[in-house]
């Protein structure tokens, strides 16, 4: 079944190419039934742990479908029912048929672009195999760590997601504007006690019309209990840990574009220290950060409605 090529050339920078370019590109069944992968990947949560090699297989012994990760010599789990299910969603999500065939790697390059590979057989007899030099960025490679990750959870070992610490907000600054309205969610230390001389630290919404050049309304409230788990939960939810810029990794440069008339300022603070951030004008990353921000929005205008007070 699996085409993973591991034989290079003897001469440092030389390629081996065993693609078969006759490979479909289009596999019919949605019923994985055996499935190998190996790859090395950075860790997604701020670079601050490196990276790992994993190889993980799903195979079938007897009736029931088990789950292992041998690189790092992780026990054999027992299978979910949807495991594979959840596999191919990843295959689908990031159109991975369109990879089948390829087997092309250089030889020499540094350990953490060491071939990544991916093989997959279905209840049709089809085939989806591919091996290149590795991306330790790919989200591939990344959503079957989270996803097989779970599963380990689940049994106890937790080696495959981030510390916790990586996962705790201990600040947030949500700015942005829309149709010319600036909104802007930030803590502020306010004066307060019986004459006003007790700084208080608060959290408030400040809401200014950049057309009209005057305050809409400036609200405060206090920090209510679950408050940064409720964001913890929306941007790990959305991803915004994982990004590439979030890993520390360098990312390749865009085609010049317009800006947009939006703009989106999104700054975290962890527990471990690290700080997530994102800060923009451009159009496509405006949208692309759109549910991000209309869920934190909603949830914080939520808190608001609930909590909030009128500043004086």
């Amino acid at each position: 079944m699996f085409h993973f090529q591991k034989n290079d050339p003897p001469c440092c920078g030389g390629v081996t190419d065993n693609t078969d370019h006759d490979a479909p590109k289009e596999i019919r069944s949605k019923t994985i039934v055996d499935f190998a992968a190996g790859f090395f990947l950075y860790d997604r949560w701020g670079g601050r742990t490196g990276g790992r090699t994993c190889f993980f297989t799903v195979k079938k012994e007897g009736d029931a479908f088990y789950l292992k990760e041998s690189y790092g010599k992780k026990e054999k789990l027992l299978a979910p029912p949807d495991l594979l299910q959840k596999v191919q969603e990843v295959v689908d999500r990031h159109e991975l048929v369109r990879l089948n065939g390829v087997h092309r790697h250089t030889a020499g390059l540094p350990y953490e672009f060491s071939p990544a590979f991916l093989d997959a057989e279905y209840d049709s007899g089809e085939v989806l195999s591919f091996s290149m030099n590795g991306d330790p960025y790919a989200e591939w490679a990344a959503d079957l760590v989270d996803l097989f990750g779970a599963v380990y959870a689940a049994a106890g070992d937790r080696s495959f997601l981030p510390p916790v610490e990586a996962l705790t907000v201990t600040r947030c600054i949500l700015e942005y504007t829309k149709d010319g309205i600036f909104t802007q969610y930030s803590d502020c230390y306010l004066y307060e006690g019986e004459n006003g001389e007790e700084q208080v630290l608060r959290y408030i919404r400040f809401v200014f019309d950049r057309n009209r050049q005057e305050t809409v309304s400036e609200v405060w409230m206090p920090f209510t209990e679950g408050f940064f788990e409720g964001i913890g939960k929306i941007v790990e939810a959305y991803g915004f840990l994982k990004s590439r810029q979030s890993g520390g990794g360098a990312v390749m440069a865009a085609a010049p574009e317009p800006d947009s008339d939006e703009t989106f300022r999104l700054y975290l603070e962890m527990k471990d220290g690290y700080r997530p951030q994102v800060e923009t004008k451009k159009a496509s990353e405006i949208e692309k950060y759109r549910p991000l921000r209309e869920a934190l929005s909603a949830y914080l205008d939520g808190l608001f409605e609930k909590y909030g007070k009128e500043m004086e």
